[in-house]
């Protein structure tokens, strides 16, 4: 934005614009910081600010700035009681497709599906694990299956290796 452009015509003499001039790198320098704090106040575009982001929720800086994010929105969610919606929804931030959350009473246990194509895998699972434990009951176990889909064939990785034949999807 140049100021004095802003200005009336009739005010435009050469001290107005002198001086317009002279403080409009400080203007220039201020709307820069103006649009970068915008960008960062929300966590999906924030950059500069995320290391902050993480602090607030307790988490280290690991892995590209998208799995850093996908973690601090994960942190973010799990912050009301726990519910299998709260967890499919945090599992939501790693997986390209919806999260599928099996629940197995009689064992104390839950699974979580993740679903990925080759090239796409989550970064940083641990983040998610780490996340998980912190907000599941202490009584409950879980573990996390990746789903990935690489050139027709689908590959299982997580707890134990399983056959498509052995999942309803």
């Amino acid at each position: 934005m140049n100021l004095v452009d802003l200005l009336p015509y009739r005010l435009q003499s050469a001290p107005v614009v002198d001086f317009e001039n002279a403080i409009q790198p400080a203007m220039d320098k201020l709307e820069a910081a103006f649009w970068t704090m915008a960008d960062n106040i929300i966590v999906d575009t924030a950059t500069d600010w995320l290391s902050m982001w993480e602090w607030a929720y307790g988490l280290t800086g690991t892995g590209t700035i998208e799995a850093r994010r996908a973690a601090v929105k994960a942190k973010m969610r799990g912050a009301a009681t726990t519910t299998e919606e709260l967890i499919r929804s945090m599992a939501d931030a790693y997986s390209e497709e919806p999260a599928e959350l099996v629940v197995d009473n009689p064992a104390y246990t839950f699974y979580l599906y993740l679903y990925s194509s080759v090239g796409n895998e989550p970064e940083d699972l641990d983040n998610l694990r780490r996340v998980i434990e912190e907000i599941k009951p202490a009584h409950l176990a879980f573990e996390i299956y990746l789903q990935v889909e690489a050139g027709g064939m689908t590959n299982y990785y997580g707890g134990v290796v399983q056959t498509a034949d052995d999942y309803n999807f």
